[in-house]
């Protein structure tokens, strides 16, 4: 299963987005300008997040992992990093991995953005990871 291009691109009434085990591919622009947007929850089986899914969704502030991702988080983190550009980077406070999880993803999260940022270290995103206690 996957969310389409421009899907519910400018839908302003969305505040919470959870999606269901079976979603492998969230495509570019699906949320665009999804202004209400506060918190999404992403599932394991995607492995196919793009970069501009959640461009504009400026208003995000927790993104939770319901399983150990499979997907490049490069996209991830230019989709966070960039909000200057519209990205989800401004008002993020949380990303919610699964118990066990917070190194691996630490880990993965500050390899990502030194390809992205030539060894130009910012920990802030790496700082907000924490371990989730329910799903």
């Amino acid at each position: 299963m996957k969310i389409e291009c421009n899907a519910f691109e400018g839908c302003t009434s969305l505040e919470n987005l959870k999606f269901e085990d079976g979603i492998m591919r969230i495509g570019n622009w699906a949320f665009k300008n999804c202004i209400g947007l506060s918190s999404i929850f992403i599932p394991y089986t995607v492995s196919d997040l793009r970069a501009t899914a959640f461009v504009g969704c400026t208003g995000i502030e927790t993104i939770q992992f319901g399983g150990w991702m499979i997907c490049d988080m490069y996209w991830l983190i230019v989709a966070m990093t960039s909000a200057g550009e519209g990205g989800v980077g401004g008002h993020l406070k949380k990303i919610l991995v699964p118990k066990g999880a917070k190194e691996f993803y630490s880990n993965q999260m500050m390899k990502t953005y030194e390809l992205k940022h030539d060894g130009d270290l910012d920990r802030k995103y790496a700082s907000l990871i924490e371990e989730a206690t329910t799903r």
